[in-house]
């Protein structure tokens, strides 16, 4: 007899004292990330509104496009919005498995799980495009040079 519950390998995944504080903890840190990122975001933004002349480092490294763009303003402000899209998963992620470990809720666990998937994809696309674009200009710029 097939049980229903085969196909999906962690439905009765049990957790321990340590396995639930290792967690907890990571999902803090995730949070401490996206507080930090937010608030460089907003900074840049009232750099930008203000009319700096140099962006505020971007976190992530999303900071990278203003260096081969012509308008640092248009740039930066891509920049925050995709910054803000990932740290949404991330954020997803922190406070669904601190509240999925403290109401004792497997699915909840998941799909914090798949938040925090879903952000180290999205970011490792980001980031082999942007050492691509960086090749690819490195390689322009040594063409030119010849």
């Amino acid at each position: 007899m097939q049980d229903d519950n085969q196909g999906h390998l962690f439905t009765e995944l049990g957790f321990d004292f340590t396995a639930r504080q290792h967690i907890l903890s990571i999902a803090s840190w995730a949070m401490i990330v996206v507080v930090v990122a937010v608030i460089g975001y907003i900074l840049n933004l009232i750099q930008i509104l203000t009319g700096g002349k140099e962006a505020v480092p971007q976190s992530e490294g999303f900071g990278m496009v203003d260096a081969f763009a012509g308008n640092s303003t248009t740039s930066s402000v891509i920049s925050i919005i995709i910054g803000l899209l990932i740290n949404f998963f991330l954020y997803r992620f922190a406070s669904m498995a601190r509240s999925g470990i403290n109401e004792l809720n497997q699915d909840q666990l998941n799909k914090s799980f798949n938040n925090l998937k879903f952000y180290f994809v999205t970011m490792s696309v980001i980031l082999m495009v942007v050492f691509v674009g960086i090749i690819l200009f490195a390689a322009a710029f040594a063409m030119k040079a010849i």
